[in-house]
């Protein structure tokens, strides 16, 4: 995934309230990844193994590749490929020939690799249930939801501000 180069960006003028926003925004971000790895570490495993246990476990069986591990993580396939290995050595991840395809591989999450995804996707959602009930985070949203900036991208996963028929 590659980033547009800034100067072929629309300019928009963005005010001081939409940089705290953001800065804001970034800093939640963070403190959530960085509890992510912790609670990960904890476990004996990196952020990244977590991860793609993670998507392994919440892709069909059939798309469960390699490649899918590299897409997911937004890393190289060489890079995908050592961090499933790294996962089969710790008997986390299991491959198997694809019955559809013998060229192709498919993983799955082991009872060992499941057994552990799902003490930490507990404590995840915990976490963001945490992070969801504080006070300041409900109106942080809906200030993010009503930026310019993001309601500009469809791609953010916000529904953009409904113009009024003319």
């Amino acid at each position: 995934m590659q980033a547009e180069p800034l100067d072929s960006m629309p300019r928009a003028t963005l005010s001081d309230s939409e940089y705290r926003q953001l800065a804001d925004f970034r800093h939640r971000l963070r403190r959530y990844l960085h509890f992510s790895e912790a609670a990960a570490g904890k476990a004996g495993l990196t952020a990244q193994q977590y991860h793609a246990l993670l998507a392994l476990r919440a892709q069909r069986p059939e798309e469960a590749t390699v490649g899918y591990v590299g897409r997911s993580l937004i890393i190289r396939q060489n890079s995908a490929a050592e961090l499933v290995d790294r996962l089969v050595r710790q008997k986390l991840v299991r491959r198997r020939e694809s019955a559809a395809d013998r060229r192709r591989l498919e993983l799955t999450v082991t009872a060992r690799g499941t057994r552990i995804l799902d003490r930490l996707a507990r404590i995840h959602r915990e976490e963001l249930r945490r992070l969801a009930s504080d006070r300041a985070v409900i109106p942080f949203l809906h200030e993010l939801q009503g930026m310019a900036v993001l309601s500009a991208l469809p791609h953010a996963g916000l529904q953009p501000a409904r113009r009024p028929r003319a």
